[in-house]
């Protein structure tokens, strides 16, 4: 499993930098973050992974009438920096997103960047992948799971990713977690992501090796709160 940050500051604009929505402590430091997704077994997974921090985690269902912009970008970095940027642009609220792709190397890549666009819905996504990998040996289902988070507030950017290799399984395996989790096979721990439990999943998966980055960067950067003695 492999993580890191990327920097990528940027002024976003006066305008921003003069919003006194923008949910602060007195103190200036932050009191609350807004996931720009209603995914809600995302959600779940993000908020056990950042569950002790001093923060109120935020997520688009407080937000029922913002609209996400699509995701049109040539990267991960780019889309998920693209609804970071519109959330909080929207709110004021200092904003993080993820992009998250399955990127299987005999497929070239693919799905890659349009795995939520593979096809109509989970299942269906899972289908068009097998038959794409049918009567392959496990040496060629080779394939990288990758998250990059995108965080965006007054201060200016930061992005943080991880990944994790596996294997893509002959058939579907296990009842938990969501998307290509039952297909994604860690090697490792011989199972896939959706026979892990949820403790397990979030200690070795691409989008917890991406939180802990962005963890590991709020704990160090002076921007949370510091809980009383």
């Amino acid at each position: 499993m492999n993580s890191g940050r990327r920097v990528n500051r940027c002024d976003l604009t006066s305008t921003l930098r003069s919003t006194s929505d923008e949910r602060t402590s007195p103190s200036g430091r932050l009191s609350r973050l807004l996931c720009a997704s209603a995914n809600a077994h995302k959600l779940g997974e993000i908020r056990d992974i950042l569950v002790d921090l001093p923060l109120e985690i935020l997520s688009l269902e407080d937000f029922p009438d913002f609209s996400p912009p699509p995701e049109d970008g040539a990267s991960y970095v780019e889309n998920a920096l693209l609804k970071a940027r519109a959330a909080f642009l929207a709110t004021a609220i200092p904003s993080f997103s993820d992009d998250t792709g399955l990127m299987v190397e005999v497929l070239g890549g693919a799905p890659g960047l349009y795995s939520n666009r593979y096809a109509a819905n989970d299942p269906a996504r899972r289908r068009k992948l097998l038959l794409a990998l049918a009567g392959l040996p496990s040496e060629e289902r080779h394939a990288i799971f990758h998250c990059t988070i995108a965080f965006v507030w007054t201060g200016g950017e930061e992005t943080f990713t991880g990944s994790v290799e596996g294997i893509i399984a002959e058939c579907e395996r296990g009842g938990g977690g969501f998307g290509y989790d039952p297909l994604f096979l860690v090697p490792a721990m011989n199972c896939t992501y959706a026979e892990m439990s949820n403790t397990e999943k979030n200690h070795c998966s691409h989008r917890a090796a991406a939180l802990r980055s962005f963890r590991s960067w709020l704990e160090s950067s002076g921007l949370l709160q510091t809980p009383p003695a």
